[in-house]
């Protein structure tokens, strides 16, 4: 009866540790499951992309006037197009730039705009009204991140291994783009050349002329020389959603064939842009940043707390992050330029609710005998603080995922991780490291006063002898000139 009335007393945070602390199996397998699925989104599930896929309320029209007059282009074509696209609904703002015979307007739409439905639709529109002369040539697009305007994924630079004519090096280059759309690859949506050639109208004579609007070049370092060559862009579009590294290797592949081809002998296909090498190198650094901590931690824990205290923080910590994988898949985000950020940030902070966790369990099983009485005094001591400290933490963060605009829509991933991250630091430290404990540091061996001490405390009490005896060297270096009392706690006030 005493039994439960102790336990009506006891915090919400106790009744949890305790909770997972007396069921092991359970605990155990919940453990299992979240590092198992982390490990899995982490590896398999969890997309890599360069940046997150985000609506951008922007669009870009661009076309040709061949007058060979700014002026010209200006007054019949670009202000004529900005009159009529700032009277549209949705439209925010738009900007206007002219040259002899191209001319180029940024459409931006209001934030609850789709950039992409609502770009469609005024090119129909414009070209419907009829208010451009029929000589200029005209489409507005959507604005996508990628390499080339079109938002292309991989960028392919396709040129002859001897100088060839461009308008045979772009028919060969539409061969190849056919010959990878011909692959039918998973990840592939389309390959299609980026065409240097336009066709406009001469407002002279009215007659159809075909005329070059752009200039390619692929260079590469042979040896000590550096070799260019004419080339023409081929961009890869990619499915939605597609994995980045999947898509580098699965467009590699069918180089590789391309170029073993022998109607292709005379030419050459290379990856010149790609999403890839970035994501690559941000999961390594992502990788090396979590080794290396850990390792701190490991170092640092094994000296200040306990050896065994050590294995439970950085296997806390590795919980942590794997958990914070399972999330960011199941709200569909995935592994990008500002997730791995986010993560990176994140490490620094989870390290400390399960520092102060484990630190309190060990200090609390030198005093009891009893396991559960160690979590409970434990849990009782820091959970307050920690819950304090870890929730200011958070809501330092939150105002970031309530930023509006694409900015907000750019960098909210950041917050959610971070936060994400912290909290389940948190019940991390209440349900898994006293469960960890139990096995690690909760032996019978291990309690009460006559506990086996650690290394680690004979070696600090090593430093806080060293350090007192300078102490008593100060103060006897000072006794000549001043009265002095020493402690037997070996410090001593100056009188």
């Amino acid at each position: 009866m005493s039994e439960i009335k102790n336990n009506n007393k006891l915090r919400l945070t106790q009744k949890l540790s305790l909770f997972f602390f007396s069921r092991t199996k359970t605990t155990a397998l919940l453990w299992l499951v979240i590092v198992v699925f982390g490990a899995l989104c982490y590896t398999t599930l969890l997309k890599r992309e360069g940046f997150p896929t985000i609506n951008t309320p922007y669009a870009f029209a661009s076309g040709t006037y061949f007058v060979n007059d700014p002026a010209k282009v200006d007054a019949q074509v670009s202000k004529p197009l900005m009159d009529y696209l700032l009277k549209q609904d949705g439209v925010k703002k738009v900007t206007a730039q002219s040259s002899s015979n191209f001319y180029t307007v940024i459409v931006i739409y209001k934030d609850n705009v789709n950039a992409v439905t609502r770009s469609k639709q005024l090119d129909a529109q414009v070209k419907a009204a009829k208010i451009l002369p029929a000589q200029a040539n005209f489409q507005i697009k959507d604005f996508k991140f990628g390499f080339t305007p079109g938002g292309d994924n991989i960028v392919i630079s396709f040129y002859g291994k001897q100088p060839t004519p461009t308008p045979v090096l772009a028919a060969q280059a539409k061969e190849a783009a056919d010959f990878i759309n011909s692959k039918n690859l998973a990840l592939v949506k389309s390959a299609s050349i980026v065409n240097p050639y336009d066709k406009v109208i001469n407002p002279i004579n009215g007659q159809a002329v075909i005329a070059q609007k752009s200039f390619d070049r692929y260079g590469s370092r042979v040896g000590n020389q550096n070799a260019f060559y004419d080339s023409i862009v081929i961009g890869i579009q990619a499915q939605p959603g597609a994995d980045n590294l999947k898509l580098d290797k699965e467009v590699s592949t069918a180089l590789d064939e391309l170029n073993n081809n022998p109607k292709f002998a005379n030419y050459n296909a290379v990856i010149s842009a790609s999403f890839a090498p970035q994501v690559k190198a941000q999961i390594n650094e992502l990788q090396r940043v979590l080794l290396e901590g850990l390792l701190a931690v490991l170092i640092i824990a094994s000296l200040l707390i306990a050896v065994r205290a050590s294995f439970i923080t950085v296997i806390s910590m590795v919980t942590v992050i794997l958990a914070v994988n399972g999330v960011l898949y199941l709200i569909g985000y995935s592994l990008n330029t500002i997730t791995l950020f986010g993560l990176i940030l994140s490490l620094s902070l989870v390290v400390d609710d399960t520092i102060i966790m484990t630190e309190a369990i060990d200090a609390s099983r030198r005093k009891e005998k009893d396991p559960k009485e160690v979590i409970k005094i434990a849990t009782g001591k820091i959970s307050r603080a920690m819950i304090a400290a870890t929730l200011t933490a958070a809501l330092c963060f939150a105002p970031i995922a309530f930023v509006g605009g694409v900015l907000g829509s750019f960098v909210r991933a950041i917050p959610i991780t971070i936060i994400s991250a912290l909290l389940i630091s948190l019940l991390t430290a209440l349900i898994f490291i006293p469960f960890l404990a139990r096995y690690l540091l909760l032996s019978k061996k291990q309690l009460g006063k006559s506990a086996k001490k650690e290394r680690s405390a004979g070696i600090e009490a090593r430093i806080a002898r060293f350090i007192s005896a300078q102490e008593a060297d100060v103060c006897r270096h000072h006794g000549s000139s001043h009265r002095f009392q020493l402690h037997r706690s070996k410090r001593c006030i100056i009188r």
